[in-house]
């Protein structure tokens, strides 16, 4: 019997206390409320704004990138930087330290691929 893709696997919860974080609370109420569920694929893209779905853009979270970019520059893992191309200010979030990323990287690979 083959198995699903793990990104085609249908998302349900199954604890719906607060986590603390104001955009993972978010983002659970809106999983939770969803019926029927949907793939892991569908709330990647509902989530992250990726979605052009005009029946699905409620799930979008509002800002996410800078919410995030926000968030991890309190927390000290990037830093702001104002940079201008051409007419056009941009701002990006660098890495403070490249070992941050390879200690996540890993800590999902873990995750993901240990049984």
């Amino acid at each position: 019997m083959r198995r699903r893709s793990l990104l085609m696997r249908k998302v349900l919860v199954k604890n719906d206390a607060p986590t603390g974080d104001v955009l993972l609370d978010e983002a659970l109420k809106h999983i939770k409320e969803t019926d029927p569920p949907e793939t892991l694929q569908s709330w990647i893209d509902y989530l992250s704004g990726e979605t052009w779905n005009p029946l699905k853009l409620r799930y979008q979270l509002r800002n996410v990138r800078e919410r995030l970019a926000k968030n991890l520059v309190e927390k000290g893992v990037l830093t702001t930087e104002k940079q201008n191309f051409l007419l056009f200010d941009m701002t990006t979030h660098p890495l403070t330290d490249s070992s941050t990323k390879t200690k996540l990287v890993k800590k999902v690979q873990d995750a993901v691929l240990s049984k």
